[in-house]
């Protein structure tokens, strides 16, 4: 048999415990960009989401104008025609009739008076018209 050899072991390297890291760990600035944008993006997507909702309740306030628009323009064309019937010649001639009203005969014209400055006459209280003084 072969005598042996035996080889020393090879050096090693020297070791040393990792140092405690004090105040801010160093992040590189990649990171630091990318957290930054994560959060602008949160805010942005909540800003949306937000604003859809106010979107959408404005839209459900719309509609209900909307909606009473339509009633009051119905209403209101009603109401138009009523007071068309209303203002009817034929319908003013049958109710003057029916409450004993008859044409004229004549035709009266009436003179403008000038106002006067003088006060006008007095009337007197009612009591006094009552009890006859």
């Amino acid at each position: 048999m072969a005598p042996s050899t035996v080889t020393a072991p090879a050096p090693r390297a020297r070791l040393s415990a990792v140092p405690v890291p004090t105040g801010r760990r160093n992040r590189s600035g990649a990171a630091i960009t990318g957290t930054v944008a994560g959060a602008v993006l949160l805010v942005v997507a909540f800003s949306s989401v937000g604003l859809h909702g106010n979107l959408a309740k404005n839209q459900l306030v719309l509609d209900q104008l909307r909606s009473d628009i339509s009633v009051e323009e119905q209403s209101n064309q009603r109401l138009r025609v009523e007071v068309a019937e209303l203002q009817a010649p034929q319908r003013i001639v049958s109710e003057a009739e029916r409450m004993g009203m008859a044409p004229s005969t004549e035709v009266v014209f009436l003179n403008a008076v000038s106002v006067s400055t003088q006060p006008a006459a007095t009337v007197p209280p009612a009591d006094a018209i009552r009890s006859g003084n």
